[in-house]
């Protein structure tokens, strides 16, 4: 086994006892006999607990720090792209599952807010951010500040079915009305008027 499938097991292995048994009472035993590797193993990949959360918080927002092309796609088709892959990501099963492990162990694990911190998660530094600063610089579009427009967004396209997956475990909404209000917000947000066919490549 290579040292980066080793890694990629043992971020597996905690991910899974992390939602099992909470972070804060998980242990290094638990997570060495989940991989069925030795604590020697793996402490010598990772040297505590908090490392380990770490790593899988990088491993598992990486989506988050993966470029966008869009391939000169017009405004709308190119933001309801980005908001369609985003949606992928927020409301994936995995996903809400690591949220709640947040929500309900910060207060108690302090390493696990020192880890959002460190790694500057929740602070408006996204794909959306970065998509509005991006169209400002290139003279695309003038709506001012990128981090409130990102927050604006996000929050008219995915906070709903969001919060509703995460604290009353309703359904994810079907992909063809998450992709119909994204075309909607985007349309209204960058003042176009919404079109009813854009292309699958938004989908």
């Amino acid at each position: 086994m290579s040292a980066q499938q080793r890694r990629a097991l043992l971020v597996d292995a905690a991910e899974q006892v992390f939602l099992d048994r909470g972070y804060h009472n998980a242990t290094m035993d638990d997570v060495a006999q989940q991989a069925s590797m030795s604590k020697k193993t793996l402490y010598q990949v990772f040297p505590a607990k908090a490392a380990l959360f770490d790593a899988l918080l990088i491993d598992r927002l990486a989506v988050l720090t993966m470029p966008y092309e869009d391939d000169g796609l017009p405004l709308v088709e190119s933001l309801v792209a980005l908001l369609m892959r985003m949606a992928d990501f927020a409301l994936s099963p995995r996903q809400i599952a690591l949220v709640r492990l947040m929500i309900a162990e910060g207060p108690r694990s302090p390493e696990i807010v020192e880890a959002l911190k460190r790694l500057e998660i929740g602070r408006g530094r996204g794909p959306l951010e970065r998509w509005f600063a991006r169209k400002t610089e290139q003279g695309a579009i003038d709506l001012g500040d990128p981090q409130e427009n990102a927050s604006i967004l996000f929050g008219m396209v995915l906070a709903e079915p969001w919060c509703g997956m995460l604290l009353t475990n309703d359904p994810c909404p079907p992909r063809d009305v998450l992709h119909g209000r994204a075309v909607r917000c985007a349309s209204l947000l960058l003042g176009a008027a919404p079109c009813a066919t854009l292309s699958d490549r938004c989908c």
